[in-house]
């Protein structure tokens, strides 16, 4: 685990730095938002699939120290980083109901470096073909992770062969195009224009909008501040004031099923109106403090906990100026999840036992107002 961590300490940078490379919906946003055109060429969509498993380790190790390689600064050096990724990759096993299996394939989905070790293959694949092909620069190309997007200001017939470009890169990579002038994308469905690209937001069809029930017990600033983060996310997708309040509307109603209070939605909603979309979409730089805070499970328990560490404080070192001098901070907080559902139910390790059946099967309402779901 520590392996894979420090490899995608390493390689993260770097990967960041490819010239296809999104990190997320914002930077997608930005990278299309000055593109312009005469109302001609065409707008495309890929996903690669199976991309995690399908990679050879010997490509990717490849890939990674060629990339590696290209460092200004050799420290770690190449080979120490490419064997920490072997060794990540080979030796890779898991547990379930008492057998033990190994992945000689591909790289774990759950692995830290995972993510980065995808991005830094298909880039380096990208590269090589864009060297011996290069696309026009009215061609705009990004991908994020395993999905790739593609604006060209070019006849749409160049499609085809651009398409089959990027499927010959490798034998293992298999990439399924869709072409239009309307297309989604991540999170949002970018549309061609007049002269611009526009964008608004877009759900799955499976998506059922599960945001989290406010009778759910879970910190108030947490619960509260899930409208404005989801207001905000609008406000940077939707290109158009008009198209941005018609979705407000439709997610007001979202959080009104959820039993969201409508002075915390309304109060949210409002917040975010009178952001301007450029200052919304702003990439911003958050700065870490060094505070060394307890950790506790969030329940009563540890709630009244963190009441009776923060008196404490108050009336010993909060009284004493050469202490409070020492320890200047608060004491804060971290709270950690309580088991769910989840967590008591799935298990890699199955239960052989036979146990006797209920004598009333079935769910028993709990008759408790503020948990309607349980």
């Amino acid at each position: 685990m520590y392996a894979s961590a420090y490899v995608d300490t390493v390689m993260k940078p770097i990967v960041e730095g490819t010239p296809a490379f999104i990190k997320d919906t914002t930077d997608f946003l930005l990278a299309i938002g000055e593109v312009k055109h005469n109302n001609q060429g065409y707008l495309a969509t890929g996903d690669v699939a199976s991309l995690y498993t399908v990679i050879p380790h010997t490509d990717g190790l490849k890939a990674l120290k060629h990339h590696l390689d290209k460092r200004d600064d050799q420290n770690p050096s190449t080979s120490c980083i490419v064997r920490l990724a072997e060794l990540v990759l080979t030796l890779n096993a898991f547990e379930f109901n008492n057998q033990f299996y190994q992945q000689v394939s591909g790289v774990a989905m759950g692995t830290k470096m995972g993510p980065t070790y995808a991005d830094a293959f298909m880039a380096y694949l990208e590269e090589k073909l864009f060297e011996r092909k290069p696309h026009p620069p009215s061609t705009v190309y990004k991908r994020f992770r395993d999905d790739i997007f593609i604006f060209s200001a070019d006849n749409v017939d160049t499609f085809t062969n651009l398409a089959e470009e990027l499927n010959g890169m490798h034998p293992n990579i298999k990439i399924e195009f869709n072409q239009g002038r309307s297309l989604p994308y991540l999170d949002t469905v970018v549309t061609m224009t007049n002269d611009s690209l526009k964008t608004t937001v877009y759900y799955k069809p499976t998506d059922s909008h599960s945001y989290l029930l406010y009778t759910s017990h879970h910190p108030r600033n947490t619960r509260d501040a899930i409208p404005f983060s989801q207001f905000l996310r609008l406000r940077r997708i939707c290109s158009e004031e008009e198209d941005f309040l018609e979705k407000g509307r439709e997610m007001k109603e979202f959080f009104r099923g959820k039993l969201y209070p409508n002075r915390v939605v309304e109060a949210a909603f409002n917040r975010v109106k009178i952001i301007p979309r450029e200052v919304a979409l702003q990439q911003s730089n958050r700065t870490t403090e060094e505070k060394l805070p307890f950790v506790l499970t969030f329940n009563q328990i540890g709630q009244a906990t963190m009441g009776t560490i923060r008196e404490l404080y108050k009336d010993t070192i909060g009284q004493d100026a050469e202490l409070k001098r020492i320890f200047p901070n608060v004491p804060t907080a971290a709270y950690r999840r309580p088991k769910n559902l989840r967590d008591l139910l799935v298990r890699a390790r199955l239960n052989q036992e036979r146990r006797e059946p209920h004598p009333y099967p079935g769910t028993i309402p709990c008759n408790v107002k503020k948990m309607p779901y349980m």
